[in-house]
């Protein structure tokens, strides 16, 4: 439903943070709800002009659809929610965080350990980036060995 339709932009705003708000109730019972929320939430807010809404609201929505889709088994439209986010605030651990996380579901381990590297470069004590990075660089290692070794076979 369009709930910017016949309001003020300030009406419409404040109803697309409750529907926001209503995703971030249900993230731990029911994600996909949540992640329909917040993607209802962003279709919504990009029928207002951009002076209408605080610039925070846009990039807490792409992050949230960036977890939630994590959560419910979608990491194409992690990444591209979390890319969205970055863009929006290129210092958003969360955001290259979320994509590295997107990148390795999608076995794009390189892509991963960039991401997970970025985040370090802007908080060098993130102990789940390191980790995440860390496995990252393992599978990538692995996948690399194991096409080689399919590749030597081809060939031999």
């Amino acid at each position: 439903r369009d709930l910017t339709k016949g309001v003020s932009d300030e009406a419409a705003v404040s109803s697309i943070e409750g529907i926001k708000e209503d995703g971030n109730l249900m993230v731990k019972a029911d994600p996909k709800y949540a992640l329909e929320s917040y993607l209802h939430a962003l279709t919504l807010l990009g029928k207002l002009p951009k002076t209408a809404y605080p610039p925070a609201l846009p990039l807490s929505l792409h992050l949230n659809i960036a977890h939630t889709s994590l959560k419910t088994s979608n990491p194409h439209l992690a990444v591209k929610h979390a890319t969205h986010a970055a863009g929006l605030d290129n210092n958003s651990t969360k955001a290259y965080y979320r994509r590295g996380l997107g990148h390795v579901a999608l076995q794009s381990y390189s892509e991963a350990v960039e991401d997970f590297k970025k985040v370090l470069e802007l908080d060098k004590n993130n102990k789940d980036a390191t980790r995440e990075r860390d496995k990252a660089e393992q599978l990538r290692v692995k996948a690399e060995a194991k096409e080689k070794a399919m590749c030597g076979k081809m060939f031999a």
